[in-house]
């Protein structure tokens, strides 16, 4: 198993510090600092939920590496979450278990997931654009981050430590729908970069931009699925972005 590390972002910076200034076509302007110490994160109440497919896409960029149950997205007291194992592996969990071959130990770049519960026991990812092998194993229920307490940044619970430490920007969520990764990005000159997201925006559908330091739980897809911030002040919104500097 390969370790992950993101030498397309590293060509990309490259490519704008050397005068690219127009290298992104779509930028995205800021990014949200969660932290482990002030155990920041976002919640949000969809109801119930029966759909067995969904997809997420979202950048991020990791403050450590090494911790156990480091949450992406998560939901309903820790009984399901998309998360990094403390060696660093990428997996969904909740019965099922997906994981998405690699390890993910880059501190120093963006990254980019797409990733696609297609059925109960099928699932695609894809990072910086390539796609990765997914290897299911268990029964029984998987993964849906939809319903009471959908989490960003932490597994739902009082007194859970279970939090992501790093930066994340762009999120995207999907439900009920099959989506891939040229819906959310491009290769240029050979570099993976974001795109205006090609979504049609369901009712349950968000899209997280992180413009609005006063409110960074602000959906964009014109829904309103507003998330609640919870220990997340206005210098939780960061300039560090996939294509800052460009």
């Amino acid at each position: 198993m390969g370790i992950f590390q993101n030498n397309l972002l590293a060509g990309a910076a490259a490519a704008a510090s050397a005068g690219g200034g127009g290298f992104y076509d779509h930028q995205i302007a800021q990014s949200a600092r969660f932290d482990r110490a002030s155990q920041s994160w976002l919640e949000r109440d969809f109801g119930t939920v029966t759909a067995a497919k969904w997809t997420v896409s979202l950048w991020f960029k990791r403050a450590e590496t090494g911790y156990a149950y480091s949450t992406l997205i998560g939901r309903a007291n820790g009984a399901a979450q998309l998360y990094f194992n403390s060696d660093d592996t990428l997996e969904s969990a909740s019965q099922y278990t997906n994981k998405p071959a690699g390890v993910y130990r880059d501190v120093g770049g963006w990254t980019h997931l797409v990733y696609n519960q297609k059925s109960v026991n099928t699932a695609a990812a894809y990072v910086n654009g390539v796609a990765r092998t997914v290897t299911v194993s268990g029964s029984g229920n998987f993964f849906i981050p939809w319903g009471d307490n959908s989490t960003i940044g932490q597994i739902s619970g009082t007194g859970n430590t279970r939090f992501f430490d790093g930066y994340m920007a762009e999120i995207v969520g999907v439900y009920n729908q099959d989506l891939i990764n040229t819906n959310f990005g491009e290769f240029k000159n050979g570099v993976w970069i974001p795109i205006d997201p090609n979504v049609t925006f369901g009712g349950n559908d968000y899209y997280l931009k992180f413009e609005n330091a006063s409110d960074l739980g602000n959906d964009s897809s014109g829904n309103n699925n507003d998330f609640t911030v919870n220990n997340m002040g206005a210098d939780h919104q960061v300039l560090d972005s996939p294509t800052f500097g460009s």
